[in-house]
């Protein structure tokens, strides 16, 4: 888990780092700061974080960035850590997605399996579909 953080904030901060040099004041590429997150969010969904706790590890970007810079943080900086933290949300929520239909699908299996072999299932004939 430090290894997957750690690595995936060096590419969130690079991509900061070099969204911040630009001269033009343009938003940050929301699926590439995704991609960056996706290994350490990934890992929060499975563990059951709730979504505030998921994402709130990128909040704490400022104050890091204000320790080490003192208080010249901009009103930029701070909306581009906003933009990180709701990149980070809706990767958690795809992951979210795909884990409960996972869940759901895994479920679909079982039931069927259960269910054909007690005799519960047939196969339906071309005439049954069609209605002839």
């Amino acid at each position: 888990m430090g290894v997957a953080t750690y690595e995936s904030l060096e590419s969130v901060i690079d991509i900061l780092c070099q969204n911040m040099e630009q001269t033009e004041n343009k938003d940050l590429d929301e699926e590439l700061i995704e991609q960056a997150l996706d290994s350490v969010i990934r890992i929060r969904a499975v563990q059951n974080f709730s979504a505030s706790k998921a994402v709130g590890f990128v909040f704490e970007l400022k104050d890091i960035v204000k320790k080490s810079a003192g208080n010249d943080i901009t009103t930029l900086f701070d909306r581009k850590v906003d933009q990180i933290a709701l990149a980070a949300f809706n990767r958690f929520l795809k992951c979210r997605e795909s884990i409960f239909l996972l869940k759901a699908t895994e479920a679909k299996k079982r039931t069927y399996s259960a269910f054909e072999r007690a005799g519960l299932v047939e196969e339906l004939k071309d005439e049954d579909i069609l209605g002839s």
